[in-house]
């Protein structure tokens, strides 16, 4: 049912449960892998229709609602696009990535803030945009970049970040924000006099 994991076991049986749960994660993780061999076995024909794929986890509001406004634009320009979105009892993780990829067979998919290049066929363009100070940016995580790898950036900071990252000059863009008005603007609110912080804070 791909629902989440428990965190925390309360039960007369609970080594019988750990046990169970230990398999399950055993297989889901053979499924996964079995899922990155049929992805890559794929036929990618760019003479279909061409088709998007956007990943939004149920728990990253501000991202979430990014992928809204791509949703909206890339169904206006007429291609297909399968939004994958999870709620708050289901899970969204490789796996899951991987099940719909293998089914829906995406030209492009789209990333804000993660990669997630390793699970894709060759063909696959793979579109990333860094919005916000990630701690893959700064650790000593090693990007793996593909050939129809292309990175967005949202502020000049975060492209000489990138550049740390080894990607290539010519595989970076700068894209600011834009939104959607018919979907996130109210032109009736009652405007105050008040002070509003806008920032995120990323410990690493």
């Amino acid at each position: 049912l791909n629902t989440r994991i428990p965190t925390k076991i309360i039960s007369d049986n609970q080594s019988i449960v750990e046990q169970e749960l230990i398999k399950f994660i055993q297989l889901k993780n053979n499924l996964y892998m079995k899922n990155i061999d049929e992805i890559r076995c794929l036929t990618i024909d760019f003479n279909q229709p061409i088709r998007f794929y956007l990943s939004i986890d149920f728990g990253g509001k501000v991202v979430s609602n990014v992928y809204k406004v791509l949703n909206e634009v890339i169904r206006k320009m007429g291609f297909e696009i399968f939004c994958d979105e999870n709620d708050e009892l289901t899970y969204m993780d490789d796996f899951k990535r991987t099940e719909s990829i293998k089914k829906f067979k995406p030209h492009i998919t789209i990333n804000i803030n993660r990669i997630r290049n390793e699970f894709l066929h060759d063909d696959m363009f793979n579109f990333i945009w860094f919005q916000d100070p990630t701690k893959m940016l700064y650790d000593d995580t090693v990007f793996h970049i593909r050939e129809r790898d292309y990175f967005f950036y949202l502020t000049s900071k975060l492209k000489n970040v990138l550049l740390n990252k080894n990607i290539p000059t010519d595989k970076m863009f700068l894209q600011h924000f834009c939104t959607n008005t018919n979907i996130f603007s109210n032109l009736h609110l009652n405007r105050k006099n008040k002070v509003i912080y806008v920032g995120n804070n990323y410990e690493f």
